[in-house]
């Protein structure tokens, strides 16, 4: 069930209860205050004493990286990176009834307006209060840029002034900050592409980089220094920026604007910089926030400074300070234990920690001679510790392993993940440690044993015999040796399994949750897990199966560039089956289906016996790349190699027949095949989807009214029961949509509008679900708009149109789509000229044909020349 709150209901989060807050804007009807964004939903919640922000994210977003970051916990302007992660493992009943929460976040509400707000409404801001906005945003930005860091996604509507606000603290303050760019942090799956009126147009393929702020930070500057001006504020694009997108690297008059408005009021320099990154390449090549903000006036630029150091203090203060349950001495052990197996920096991080917190004041003199030596970052970092424990555990040196491991758990105390293994391995120590302790106590008893002198007593005199041996023996001597070697080699031995048992016991257990996160789903934690394996031990096993999450992740090239490689070095077989699956699979998504079959060809061929469930998959996909290169005949051959000993395999095989025939636009064998292949397989909705879109297509050249009515509503009824079983995926939306649409094209045809009109509804809700589930492309957009022109709904189709076209200029289908919805619109001229286009662009021969088509059919009927 998916999460719809009302308003002033319940809900609990880590021990809290809280109430859904009313949107103050509406008046009249009760509507959860919610604010959404392209990343998801933030709701506000309140209690007696406070507000706190619920954010939900939209399904592509769960990636993850959700949850925040305690580096960032004390960065002015970064107040939503103190937030808390909603988990299987902490709100399991919660999750179990609305599946959208998982991953959702809770963190501090903060008051002001947007900078979005402030463009919508063009509200005037003093020079001062410009300066002040402008010099905040450039030393928060500075600062994280001179620690390697970038937001990734800056943009009107991710500013918030809370300087604006009846309550604040830093004047600024960032959100949607989970793709940020640190380079300690895993990269994520999304990658913010920019947002339009900021990104600059040599960006292809996201932003994530540590200069990602640069250009959109430089447009935002120049907007709220310029915004003094009556001028800039009426010469605006729209209400979300400054620059449309079509503005974006050149010299019109809102860019010749904006730059008099800068030199006006800032001077030449401000102007310059501008200048410069707007005219720039790279996001190399834009100034650094360090020259922004040393441009900006002496006044405002020093209490920018001021304000951000006093807000930084007041933000370590409220921190939950688990790092301060660490005594000096351990820190101080714990730095003497880095130093002492080479990791110097890791060292000094923790004599820079003590030099800068109060707890650890008495020790500040001794430390200055250290720290003033070199600066290092401040962020602790696991594998520090963890790779410093397992040398001194290598060396049988269980004390100080033992040590580090406990200190790792009290330092990084938030991560119950990290403290749950840690914990674990310390104690399988502390066992290896007691039983070397005990080898070690039996040897020394033994040796006790030797030194007893024999008890004194009174005894008679002995005469020797003549047979006594003339050399007495030593069996006390030998006897010692024996048992001080057996023990040694029984320590020896004793070390080496347990070490060996750690090692283990880690690799297997990263594994085994690695598994876990895969089957369900969690492809990040799964990779995760399987890099820290591979890591620990390298395994062809483990290799393998992070090559499967990058796949699962749609990261093709990588995965075939990192089994390359793995091949290349020797740490997998150049014939392993599961290996060549995998570059197969990343080829055929590719759609190079020459290179495919090549991997999968080897694949089947391996003699490793690996390959196993992933046997059937190899030929289906092989068969199918043998018909994408018009070989059906190998295709038909690699068919007849399947084995159908079940029912599920005979209905994988009736699946690629029906793939096959669908290849060959023989929709009537393919609706055949997939009913079988449903028939013997209920239970995977795959077979019942294709079916469904089958149908689809069959009635595209179907010319019998009844027969094609029937299966238009056959199509329905099949993709409805398969969406009521997985209601999130996009694709299964898509075909419904695709179903209704065109449905409503029959009922158009045949002039019953009413119906028309109602299967054309269907389809743009669902095409709107689509988009709140986090997919959005342009083909959603022209979908909408070409189904907004059948209900007559002009302006919004218009609009979609547009939208579409500046994006995609060159995009053949939308114009053919867009010259469609001008003929109905009687605009014939315009209609002519996007006909023309999309006979000149599109990448379709049927549809330049009818692009043609229709423009020899307005000349004919005389509405153009």
């Amino acid at each position: 069930m998916s999460f719809q709150p009302q308003v002033d209901e319940q809900i609990t989060l880590f021990g809290r209860t809280y109430k859904i807050a009313k949107h103050p804007a509406v008046v009249g009807i009760d509507i959860p205050y919610g604010q959404e964004g392209r990343q998801g939903i933030v709701y506000q919640l309140y209690t007696d004493s406070d507000k706190a922000a619920l954010k939900v994210f939209r399904s592509r977003f769960r990636d993850g990286r959700t949850e925040g970051d305690t580096r960032y916990q004390y960065f002015p302007g970064l107040t939503v990176s103190e937030r808390l992660k909603i988990t299987k493992q902490n709100h399991k009943h919660l999750i179990e009834t609305y599946e959208d929460l998982k991953q959702a976040v809770l963190m501090p509400w903060i008051e002001g307006p947007t900078w979005a707000d402030i463009l919508l409404e063009e509200q005037p801001l003093t020079q001062e209060e410009s300066g002040v906005l402008a010099a905040s945003l450039a030393y928060l930005l500075y600062m994280l840029e001179e620690q390697g860091r970038a937001h990734c996604d800056l943009s009107a509507s991710n500013l918030i002034l809370s300087h604006l606000a009846e309550q604040s603290t830093y004047p600024i303050e960032l959100v949607d900050i989970e793709q940020m760019y640190d380079k300690n942090l895993e990269k994520p799956a999304v990658i913010p592409g920019g947002t339009k009126g900021y990104a600059p147009t040599y960006i292809k393929d996201g932003i994530w980089t540590a200069h990602g702020d640069r250009f959109a930070g430089a447009v935002l500057l120049a907007e709220m220094l310029g915004w003094v001006e009556e001028a800039v504020r009426f010469a605006k694009a729209n209400d979300a920026s400054y620059f449309d997108e079509t503005d974006m690297h050149g010299e019109g008059e809102r860019y010749q604007t904006l730059v008099a408005s800068l030199r006006k009021h800032w001077g030449e320099n401000i102007g310059h910089l501008f200048e410069t990154a707007w005219k720039s390449n790279s996001l190399e090549e834009c100034p650094s926030f360090r020259m922004w903000w040393e441009a900006l006036p002496e006044e405002i630029k020093e209490e920018s400074k001021r304000k951000y150091n006093k807000c930084l203090m007041e933000a370590k203060a409220r921190l939950p300070e688990h790092k301060a349950t660490l005594s000096a001495q351990e820190r101080l052990e714990a730095a003497r234990l880095l130093e002492q197996v080479g990791n110097k920096e890791a060292a000094l991080r923790e004599y820079q920690y003590m030099s800068t917190h109060m707890q650890y004041s008495s020790l500040w003199e001794d430390l200055k001679g250290l720290v003033n030596e070199k600066e290092v970052s401040s962020s602790f970092q696991l594998t520090d510790y963890i790779e410093a424990a397992s040398i001194y555990e290598k060396n049988a040196d269980w004390k100080s392993a033992i040590f580090l491991y406990d200190y790792a758990q009290k330092q990084f105390a938030t991560d119950e993940t990290v403290v749950q293994e840690l914990s674990i391995i310390s104690a399988q120590l502390q066992e290896t440690q007691k039983l070397e302790e005990k080898a070690v106590k039996i040897e020394e008893l033994e040796i006790a044993k030797q030194k007893i002198e024999a008890p004194f007593y009174i005894e008679r005199e002995k005469k020797t015999s003549p047979f006594a041996a003339t050399e007495t023996k030593e069996p006390f001597r030998y006897k010692k040796w024996m048992i001080g070697a057996g023990a040694s080699i029984g320590i020896t031995l004793l070390l080496a399994a347990s070490y060996y048992g750690i090692t283990e016991y880690r690799y297997k257990s990263n594994i085994e949750a690695g598994k876990k996160a895969y089957n369900e789903m969690e492809y990040l934690e799964a990779e995760e897990r399987f890099e820290k394996a591979a890591a620990i031990k390298e395994t062809e096993d483990a290799y393998v199966k992070l090559a499967a999450t990058y796949v699962m992740r749609e990261q093709y090239q990588k995965t075939i560039e990192y089994l390359a490689d793995l091949k290349a070095k020797g740490k997998i077989s150049k014939r392993s089956a599961l290996g060549a699956y995998f570059t197969g699979r990343a080829w055929f998504s590719l759609k190079n289906y020459d290179q495919a079959v090549i991997s999968y060809k080897a694949a089947l061929a391996s003699k490793d016996g690996k390959l196993g469930d992933y046997r059937n998959p190899a030929l289906r996909d092989l068969a199918v790349s043998y018909a994408q290169q018009g070989k059906s005949e190998e295709a038909r051959n690699v068919l007849a190699s399947i084995e159908q000993t079940d029912d599920r395999a005979a209905a994988f095989v009736n699946w690629i027949e029906g793939d096959l025939a669908s290849v060959d636009k023989n929709y009537t064998y393919a609706i055949e095949k997939y009913k079988t292949a449903s028939e013997k397989d209920p239970d995977t909705l795959r077979y019942k989807q294709l079916l469904g879109r089958a149908y689809v297509l069959a009635n595209r050249t179907e010319t019998d009214f009844a027969k094609k009515e029937a299966q238009f509503k056959t199509a329905i009824d099949i993709l409805s029961s398969v969406r009521s079983a997985d209601p999130n995926n996009a694709i299964v939306l898509g075909d419904l949509a695709s179903a209704y649409s065109e449905a409503g094209g029959f009922y158009e045809v045949q002039s019953q509008l009413d119906k028309s009109a109602g299967m054309y509804n269907e389809a743009i809700k669902l095409y709107e679900t689509i988009r709140q589930t986090g997919f959005s492309n342009d083909n959603l957009d022209l979908n909408i708009a070409a189904l907004n022109g059948k209900l007559d709904r002009v302006d919004e189709a218009q609009a979609g149109f547009q939208r579409v076209l500046e994006r995609k200029p060159n995009d053949g289908h939308a114009f053919m789509l867009y010259g469609l919805f001008l003929m109905d619109q009687k605009k014939y001229k315009e209609a002519f000229d996007a006909l023309d286009k999309a006979e000149q662009f599109s990448n379709d021969a049927a549809e330049r044909d009818l692009a043609k088509n229709r423009k020899q059919e307005l000349k004919d009927k005389g509405f153009v020349k």
